[in-house]
Order: structure tokens, then C-alpha cells, then sequence
């Protein structure tokens, strides 16, 4: 046989094949998969294993929430300080992965409100606060020198606790600053 018979054979049995191929494509071709194969994938489909939305974690029952939205800290404002509504409540929620961290965020307990106060008795006020609702100082410090992040042991998490001056730069003096107190687990 000469190159080029050898060559138009090679051609012909690809050909050949690649045809076969299209029109019996192996991953259509459930006759070729083992029956045990073939139970195995029916029943993870027919049990939801395959796909399922149930993501362990998060809240159940929304227990960490309403531990958080309980906690003494929001029971009590500075004196002449005014809450902008009622604490916003935000239930544990599941993130897909991508830019942005993924997994579980929240829940969350965010109360803001105004106060007239100076934000040294403001920050004085939720620092003996804290003290004596069993919150414990992380060491981490705002600008003014007070407590900037706090946690306290809840059943079954760590729970963090913030206290922020939305005004504290921009502060004029005789208006209220807007304060956010959000504690989230």
C-alpha cells in the first residue's frame, strides 16, 4: 500500500466514526450505562441529591435573630436621643460565592438614631452599656478613643456589636449626630 492509500483509509474510517458519533452521541447513549449506574443516577435525581437548595447553616427557625433583637443594649437610648423607627430587623440570608464573600451573612440588629449629645457621651453611655449587658470590648478603638467593636458569646454563635457615628466629621455644632447601633451574629 502507498502513503496516500494509507492516508485516504485513516480518512475514511474518522469519517466514519465521527459520523457514528453524531448520530449516537455517548452522553444520549443510556443503553451503554450499567444498570446500577443507570438506578444510581434515577434515584439522586428522584431524591433532590442532585441540585439541592438546602444550604447547611444560617439561622433556623430565626433563634440568633431574636436573641439579638432582645438583647438589653437596644432596650435604652442616651437621654434626649431619638430612635428613627423601630430596630430593623435582617435574617440570616445565603450569599452565592463570586466578588463579594459568599456564604451566610446575618442575622443582623440595626437601631439609628439621633442624638443631640456630644458623641463622647454618646460612646460613654453604650461603653457602660455594653459593660453591663455581659458585651465584652474586642480592643478595637474609634477616633475618639471608645470601644469600636464588641462581642458577646450567644447559644450556638459569637455575636458582634458596632456603634457608629454617621455625623462624627461632618458634626455641626447644636445638631444631633445620627447614630447606628447593629449587632449581628
Amino acid at each position: 500500500m502507498t502513503q496516500a492509500h494509507h492516508r485516504k483509509a485513516r480518512e475514511s474510517r474518522s469519517h466514519c466514526r465521527s459520523r457514528e458519533r453524531a448520530r449516537h452521541p455517548t452522553f444520549l447513549r443510556v443503553s451503554a450505562m450499567p444498570g446500577t449506574v443507570m438506578a444510581g443516577v434515577a434515584l439522586a435525581l428522584l431524591s433532590g441529591c442532585a441540585g439541592s437548595n438546602s444550604i447547611p447553616g444560617g439561622d433556623p427557625g430565626n433563634k440568633k435573630l431574636h436573641i439579638l433583637a432582645r438583647d438589653p443594649i437596644f432596650q435604652l437610648l442616651p437621654s434626649d436621643a431619638h430612635a428613627e423607627g423601630p430596630a430593623r430587623l435582617t435574617p440570616a440570608r445565603y450569599a452565592q460565592p463570586g466578588i463579594n464573600g459568599g456564604g451566610w451573612h446575618g442575622p443582623a440588629v440595626r437601631l439609628k438614631f439621633d442624638s443631640p449629645a456630644s458623641p463622647q457621651s454618646v460612646f460613654a453611655f453604650y461603653t457602660d452599656r455594653g459593660h453591663t449587658t455581659g458585651w465584652s470590648e474586642t480592643g478595637s478603638r474609634n477616633v475618639l478613643g471608645f470601644p469600636q467593636v464588641w462581642i458577646k458569646r450567644i447559644p450556638g454563635s459569637t455575636a458582634y456589636l458596632t456603634l457608629t457615628d454617621l455625623d462624627i466629621r461632618t458634626a455641626v455644632s447644636g445638631t444631633p449626630n445620627t447614630y447606628v447601633l447593629n449587632a449581628s451574629a
